[in-house]
């Protein structure tokens, strides 16, 4: 609750970048938990629209922290 009244609200691939992020902005301590991973042999992805949103969430990101 606290790191996204600090500023993690992007949702998708870009959330768990922003809140170690906005963690670090804030000097947080964070431990690390274990994930089980489960493979989708179904899922897609596309770099290149992939890059652009999270170049375009690292942009927006840097601006709304530049004003915390």
């Amino acid at each position: 609750d606290f790191l996204i009244k600090k500023g993690a609200v992007i949702d998708g691939w870009f959330f768990c970048s922003e809140l170690l992020i906005v963690a670090e902005k804030h000097k947080l301590n964070l431990l690390p938990l274990p994930v089980v991973w489960t493979d989708d042999n179904s899922s897609k992805v596309n770099i290149i629209s992939l890059t652009m949103k999270y170049l375009s969430n690292m942009k927006t990101l840097k601006k709304r922290l530049d004003h915390v």
